[in-house]
């Protein structure tokens, strides 16, 4: 096993064992990396996209969307930045990275990757452990990905957190608004309203980062996966710039809109965390 440092940095050999999950390489290997900024080689069991496109979101466009796997083992995303990337790639909560160059939370890119040459199955017709599985071979791939083509080296610290814990109401989730899907895992910003397929609570702990600039952990004990829409006034509308959908004056908080919609609510808390910290990142190259 091999791993790259950035040059002119030292760096140490991983631990391997019952360690850091954030760190998952494969479903039956941790690795956590202590105080070296490295990234992962392509040599790395060899896990890397065959076919990448990166390039800049169209300025008049402010949707933001992703799909990962996607049936060819790909990934797909439309207004990511760098830091939404690394979200996926190390599947890690958005507040929990930390430094970089201002431009790595605010340039959006439009990626397109695609893995052509192991026929892995439509995730739709896939099981969940399956699933699961292929999404973290995705995740291999982008961490590749990131490597190559943004620069990227990181470290891990360990750091504390006020946050939230996401926890199932004292009525329990709303059957109409957590319906149970098949679906292969995406979602979708459209103003103030999130639209998500095949999302686990994990999922909706990273969006909810994403909302309130402060970490989510969830906590409510659901595995399943769900369908489901969220919609809440735009004063805590942080993610996307984009005009609110609907009469703002008559949707709830993001909050209350969790009580109401989803059966879910949000506790103050406060411990520590494990969070990435940027060594190094570029510009992507050209494709």
């Amino acid at each position: 096993m091999r791993y790259c440092g950035r040059p002119g940095h030292p760096f140490s050999r991983p631990k391997i064992g019952n360690l850091a999950p954030l760190f998952t390489v494969v479903p039956t290997m941790n690795a956590t990396w202590l105080g070296a900024p490295l990234v992962l080689c392509g040599a790395l069991l060899a896990q890397e996209f065959d076919v990448a496109t990166i390039k800049p979101t169209d300025p008049n466009n402010f949707a933001k969307s992703f799909r990962y796997p996607t049936p060819d083992g790909g990934l797909q995303t439309l207004g990511s930045t760098l830091k939404d990337l690394i979200v996926i790639a190390y599947d890690v909560l958005p507040d929990r990275i930390q430094g970089g160059p201002p431009w790595a939370a605010v340039d959006r890119y439009d990626v397109t990757a695609k893995h052509l040459t192991e026929a892995e199955g439509d995730p739709a017709t896939l099981t969940h452990a399956e699933r699961q599985k292929m999404t973290e071979l995705t995740r291999l791939r982008t961490r590749a990905l990131l490597a190559s083509r943004f620069n990227l080296a990181i470290h891990k610290e360990a750091r504390e957190f006020a946050l939230y814990e996401l926890h199932v109401d004292k009525n329990g989730p709303k059957p109409g608004g957590l319906k149970e899907s098949t679906s292969i895992p995406g979602g979708s910003f459209l103003g103030n309203v999130f639209l998500a397929k095949g999302n686990d609570m994990r999922d909706l702990s990273i969006m909810l980062t994403s909302i309130l600039k402060e970490p989510v952990i969830d906590k409510t004990g659901l595995t399943g996966a769900y369908d489901f829409t969220l919609r809440w006034s735009p004063d805590e509308l942080s993610a996307v710039p984009r005009t609110p959908n609907g009469d703002a004056d008559k949707l709830p908080s993001i909050f209350t809109a969790l009580r109401e919609q989803l059966g879910l609510r949000l506790d103050r808390a406060k411990g520590p965390l494990d969070v990435i910290v940027i060594d190094n990142a570029d510009r992507p190259s050209a494709n």
